[in-house]
């Protein structure tokens, strides 16, 4: 997934689909934990990035629930255990019931009523007294916000851990992920341009002052243009031959390694 959301086509859409994009910022931060590490409380809180996953993942389940009219189970103590990483769970485990609430969440807003009322519970403190009921929209729109700044706290907490800021993230996982794509990219870019002479000697002849010139057209004006250069256009042509076949050779050996793995 990429650092931004896809566009959307609706309304509904963008609301699976932003919290889907939070949810995964989340779980990147605790890309290449151990368990012990993702355990661990680097900060002067008690809070584990471990724990803070299973937090929002109760957190995203429990609104759910509640827009359902499921009974609520809890406690103040239970909302404490939420957010610890006890030494029996993994990471994988917490990341794969993540995965499960995230499967069932995006079901059940993809055909729920947007507009369909949630009751507010008059015995929360920190729920509003003035409100009677929210929307099924202001809830999916609260799980969004909360899951995102959650995104953030784990961001903290994995730079203290082992300093892994967002752009180092991005440098060693996401980075590394698009090499084989850009890589192939590139080579067949560089591969269809020396084939496209039309296209570039029709529009602008290499032109503006060559900042459009590619070795095909280059070749073409200095044998066959005003010059009449013929061994000088055959010099340039044998110049980018070997260069275009250490390109394909390299593209083939690429394509034929990632097909047998």
């Amino acid at each position: 997934m990429p650092g931004d959301a896809r566009p959307v086509v609706d309304e509904r859409d963008g609301l699976i689909t932003f919290l889907g994009q939070q949810r995964y910022v989340l779980k990147l931060s605790a890309y290449g934990l151990t368990d012990d590490q993702a355990r661990a409380r680097p900060t002067r809180s008690s809070l584990s990035l471990g724990g803070l996953i299973k937090h929002v993942a109760t957190t995203e389940q429990g609104w759910i629930d509640r827009i359902r009219g499921l009974p609520e189970a809890g406690s103040e103590q239970a909302y404490v255990e939420g957010f610890t990483m006890h030494d029996h769970e993994t990471l994988a485990d917490i990341l794969g019931r993540y995965d499960e609430v995230a499967k069932a969440t995006d079901a059940y807003a993809a055909e729920v009523d947007l507009d369909r009322p949630v009751p507010v519970p008059p015995d929360v403190p920190w729920f509003p007294k003035d409100v009677d009921a929210w929307s099924t929209r202001w809830v999916l729109l609260h799980v969004i916000e909360e899951t995102a700044r959650h995104a953030g706290h784990a961001d903290m907490l994995r730079e203290h851990i082992d300093g892994a800021t967002a752009f180092e993230k991005f440098r060693y996982i996401t980075l590394p992920r698009l090499q084989p794509v850009f890589v192939t990219a590139v080579m067949l870019s560089a591969i269809l341009t020396s084939a496209s002479i039309q296209f570039v000697y029709i529009l602008t002849n290499g032109g503006p002052s060559d900042r459009t010139m590619i070795f095909p057209v280059l070749s073409y004006n200095l044998a066959l243009g005003g010059a009449q250069r013929l061994g000088m256009g055959a010099t340039v042509s044998l110049f980018f031959f070997p260069v275009l076949v250490v390109f394909i050779i390299f593209l083939t050996r690429r394509m034929l390694r990632e097909k047998g793995e």
